[in-house]
This record gives structure tokens, sequence and C-alpha cells, in this order.
């Protein structure tokens, strides 16, 4: 039975890990809700292909099922698609978290995680199935492209990293030859 300091670091270090996972999976967890509550909304209200117009031409409606990734790219790849968005979801982007991040790099990468489950469970449970299903997309915008909220977090927590790379960051100032000096 481990002893009063060694139980004290065990439950500070889930206490650690609690705080850690609990931001991210609670905003993924949201925008996977939010994202198939508009799917199911879409796939019981609209008629495929038949646009509503909402602001004109500019913004509308419009229930489409997409084999492929952005922009219909890769329709004929729908397996590979999904097999490296399990790669994403269950690896790469966890792992990421478990990095030392800002604040705002977590909820832009927790935005692309949630974004990418939406999507993927689509894949997975969708016609026509076998990891071959069709993302639902129903967000027309102009005649540019149809999207979901899965892919409106995907761009946020995009535009969130791209944001925080281009911004200057007081670590990563280069040190004064003083202190390079001090230093060794």
């Amino acid at each position: 039975m481990p002893h009063g300091s060694e139980l004290e670091e065990k439950l500070g270090a889930t206490e650690k890990a609690a705080r850690v996972w609990a931001g991210p999976i609670l905003t993924a967890a949201l925008i996977v809700a939010a994202d198939h509550l508009t799917k199911y909304l879409a796939r019981t209200s609209l008629q495929p292909g038949k646009r509503v117009d909402i602001l004109g031409d500019f913004l509308g409606f419009q229930l489409v099922f997409n084999p492929g990734a952005a922009l219909s790219l890769g329709s004929g790849a729908t397996r590979l698609i999904t097999i490296f968005a399990l790669i994403v979801c269950l690896g790469i982007i966890p792992w990421m978290l478990t990095r030392r991040l800002s604040t705002l790099s977590r909820i832009g990468i927790s935005a692309i995680w949630g974004g990418a489950i939406g999507n993927l469970i689509d894949r997975i449970f969708f016609p026509p199935g076998a990891l071959a299903g069709h993302v639902v997309d129903f967000i027309a915008y102009a005649n540019w492209f149809v999207g979901n909220v899965a892919d409106i977090a995907i761009v946020v927590g995009v535009g969130i990293l791209l944001l925080q790379a281009l911004r200057p960051h007081p670590d990563s100032e280069a040190a004064s030859p003083e202190s390079s000096a001090e230093d060794q």
C-alpha cells in the first residue's frame, strides 16, 4: 500500500491528467453533438440536392452526401480517408494534446478533434457503410462548396493554430550573449 506522499503524488497526477483532458474532451464532445444534431435536422428536413436560400445565393441549405474529403476531393478513396481519420482521431490528436501547449492551441486542436470525430462517425456508420460512409453536408456557401458544423470546427481550429503560429512568443526570443555566457 502506498505511503502518504506516494498516494498524494498519484492523486496529484490523476488530478493533473483530468485537468489536461477535461477541456479537450468536453470541447470535442460539444462539437460532435452540435454536428450530429444539425446533420439529423438536415437529413430529416431537407431534400437531397434541393437548395434552400438563406442569404440569397451567398448562403443556403443543400443536403449532400459527400464520399470524399474537403471539397469532395478524394471521393474515390473514401476508405483510405476513413483510415487516415481514425489514425488522426485516435492517435495523432491525443498525442498532440499530451504536449505542452498554450490554452488557445489546446482549444484549436480540440476543435479540430471534434470536427474530425463528427465526420468520422458519418464515414463509419452512414451508408454505404463498411468504412465508406458518406459525410452529411448541408451548409451551402454560394456555389463554392457544401459543408457542415464539423467542417466549421476544423476550419476554426486550424485558424486558431495559424494565429498562434504567427504570434510572437516570449519563450522563442533569442537569448542575449550575456545570458548565454551566464547560463554556461
